[in-house]
């Protein structure tokens, strides 16, 4: 609670102006104030400077803090646990509705815009955090075309196009949040032409993320993501709300 001013009557309506004639009898009015923290990497690396603001409850905007020159073009994930890896998150700028005091965790995101996704490719900067949010990815394909040799034993070639629509990106922390029209995953099998150890077929898969290899944390949020979407990508469990998510999404090609 803070202290607002003092008030002539006990509706407190009609502010003291300080001018006393006599005895006088004073309403103070209080407000209720509730406390935010921020800690953020545009504080400290380790998140562990923080700064606070005070506020009536309600509707606030969230501090997006893109006036760092290095962060211009990225945007500020405000997170309610302190390793940044949960699906309780609010995205910096957007309004937020103050009910209680609480920690925020910020760590910078590169947000991909509509316009990156228009076509069959992902067209926007590499980095290591990124945030696809309310996209429309009907645009982008996967596609592989490619022809066999060799055997088992000494171990299967292939030559052709194999490209995900984000192929061999360097991204580690993925957020995927109310896209729609994900793109269904491609596999392609072809008959060996040397049979050894009976084996005669072998796999080769493409999902929308494909080599991927420095993925570490993937957060879903309202989004269908079908199998063999992260193929040939690290093995990373899954954090998922409101997401329909399928059972075999990190295949690798054999």
């Amino acid at each position: 609670m803070y202290f607002v001013k003092w008030y002539k009557n006990e509706e407190c309506t009609i502010e003291f102006d300080g001018i006393l004639n006599g005895n006088i009898t004073l309403y103070g009015k209080w407000e209720e104030k509730i406390e935010i923290t921020y800690r953020s990497q545009a504080l400290s690396e380790d998140n562990t400077a923080k700064i606070s603001g005070y506020y009536k409850p309600g509707a606030i905007s969230l501090p997006a803090l893109t006036s760092y020159s290095d962060n211009s073009d990225k945007t500020m994930v405000w997170f309610t646990d302190n390793k940044c890896a949960s699906a309780s998150y609010y995205i910096g700028g957007n309004s937020y509705t103050v009910t209680e005091d609480i920690t925020l965790y910020g760590e910078y995101y590169y947000k991909v815009t509509q316009a990156q996704v228009n076509q069959a490719k992902y067209s926007g900067p590499d980095y290591e955090n990124m945030l696809l949010q309310g996209l429309n990815l009907s645009k982008l394909s996967i596609t592989i075309s490619a022809s066999w040799e060799g055997g088992r034993l000494t171990g299967y070639t292939y030559t052709g196009t194999k490209s995900g629509a984000f192929y061999n990106l360097s991204v580690k922390k993925l957020i995927i949040d109310s896209c729609t029209n994900v793109p269904s995953t491609s596999v392609t099998s072809k008959q060996s032409s040397i049979a050894l150890t009976g084996r005669t077929t072998v796999y080769l898969y493409s999902g929308i993320f494909d080599k991927c290899t420095s993925l570490s944390q993937i957060i879903a949020k309202n989004t269908t993501i079908a199998d063999n979407t992260f193929s040939n990508c690290p093995t990373v469990a899954v954090v998922s709300s409101g997401s329909s998510i399928g059972t075999n999404l990190f295949p690798k090609d054999y």
